[in-house]
């Protein structure tokens, strides 16, 4: 099964870098308080990405903290009152050349958390996340995500 990276359309505006193809050493995307960039740029409220996954446990350590991009203080008010919580390990990532719509997948609106969705007769998850944390998973930054709840089919 694969996980599809869903851009929430709250603000930032996440944004892919028109320069970053002139000059590879700058980032793919980033993200902007102002919409000052095209359109077709902006990925807000759109699937930018597909990747492998592997769901565990939440562990505290170091390489946890690393590669969440999280400090130990924000997990623990993300988690405090939860009686479970999930690394995703994002594996493999594939960011889409062009971004795909919600009804690509035949979704009649986007995932508060996460949902499954099927591409023909693949099943996948589609994953909500904020623009901030998307635009550090896109660019290779962040590779675990925290998370309260998976569905059911994830732990396998």
């Amino acid at each position: 099964m694969k996980l599809l990276l869903y851009c929430t359309k709250s603000k930032p505006y996440l944004i892919e870098n028109p320069q970053w193809i002139i000059n590879m050493g700058k980032p793919r995307f980033i993200v902007s308080k102002d919409k000052t960039y095209i359109d077709d740029l902006v990925r807000n409220g759109k699937i930018v990405a597909e990747c492998d996954f592997e769901v565990e446990d939440l562990h505290y350590s170091e390489e946890l903290l690393k590669k969440s991009c999280l400090t130990a203080k924000e997990i623990f008010d993300y988690i405090k009152n939860s009686n479970t919580a999930y690394e995703i390990h994002i594996k493999n990532l594939h960011v889409f050349d062009t971004p795909r719509t919600l009804l690509y997948f035949s979704c009649a609106r986007a995932p508060q958390n996460m949902m499954y969705v099927y591409d023909g007769d693949e099943k996948k998850v589609l994953i909500s996340i904020r623009p901030e944390w998307l635009c550090k998973i896109l660019n290779g930054e962040k590779t675990i995500e925290v998370r309260k709840k998976v569905l059911k089919e994830m732990l396998k």
